[in-house]
């Protein structure tokens, strides 16, 4: 995984479509740690892909703080979990003023991670 992790944020890419790969937590994370490098992405889809509030919560937070996705679709990933943990989707739309689309349809978040 470290090369794919390298390869998100050195290459030219500003496309990527990770959806319905059982990337689970681990790989999630590895997404994130590409995002933190010099990423060129503008699109990134990683709908279906079997991770939970743990393994989102690096990535969200990761994503929070970067400047080049414009379109980021997290649908169909199981996001339920304690509040103050749901904090970081807030987190992420308060300091990542690149986002323009954010799709989470389907992520089990609930009346309490909407506060």
């Amino acid at each position: 995984m470290g090369l794919f992790k390298e390869a998100i944020g050195f290459a030219d890419l500003q496309k990527l479509n990770l959806s319905g790969n059982p990337l689970g937590n681990e790989g999630i994370k590895v997404v994130a740690c590409g995002l933190m490098f010099r990423s060129k992405l503008r699109y990134l889809n990683v709908a279906n892909c079997n991770f939970n509030l743990d393994g989102a919560y690096s990535f969200l937070g990761t994503l929070g703080k970067n400047h080049s996705v414009e379109t980021a679709i997290i649908d169909r990933n199981d996001l339920k979990g304690h509040h103050l943990r749901q904090r970081v989707l807030k987190d992420l739309f308060f300091n990542n003023k690149t986002l323009k689309s954010v799709s989470l349809n389907h992520c089990l978040i609930g009346e309490s991670g909407a506060d």
